[in-house]
């Protein structure tokens, strides 16, 4: 059975440039929203130390948003993230958009990773150093 915990949150501040025409966040804008929790994810891990991206890294292979309810630019959302699995080479991760205030669901969304070495072009183990700190934190 996969855990329902979340260990990772971001805050996001919703800006004007995020919003449609009809004033909801942009559906495209989900998945900058989903980059930058996994990005915090793997920072408050100790796998992302400075600016330069660690080799090998990973690149999605996969990503998915359910829309709930429209976000707009005063909802104060939170995006949570974990690793829900954990492959040879690939990982998925699963996001819930939150309204901060009232608690309510907005939006869930999915990634799936693959590690990949940048050098060679091919996708790799993902490394132990990951693993052993993925697991740690998400005990699975």
């Amino acid at each position: 059975m996969v855990s329902e915990v979340f260990h990772c949150s971001i805050p996001i501040k919703v800006r004007f440039r995020d919003l449609d025409a009809f004033g909801h966040v942009n559906n495209a804008v989900y998945f900058t929203f989903m980059e930058m929790a996994r990005v915090e994810y793997f920072t408050q891990l100790g796998l992302l130390k400075s600016a330069e991206f660690p080799s090998p890294f990973f690149i999605i292979a996969e990503a998915a948003c359910q829309f709930k309810a429209p976000i707009q630019m005063e909802t104060p959302l939170i995006v949570q993230v974990r690793v829900s699995r954990l492959g040879y080479s690939s990982f998925d991760m699963e996001y819930r958009f939150v309204d901060e205030i009232r608690g309510a669901l907005m939006a869930t969304g999915r990634t799936v990773q693959v590690t990949f070495d940048y050098r060679t072009n091919r996708s790799v183990p993902l490394p132990d150093e990951w693993r052993a700190a993925i697991v740690l934190l998400e005990g699975l």
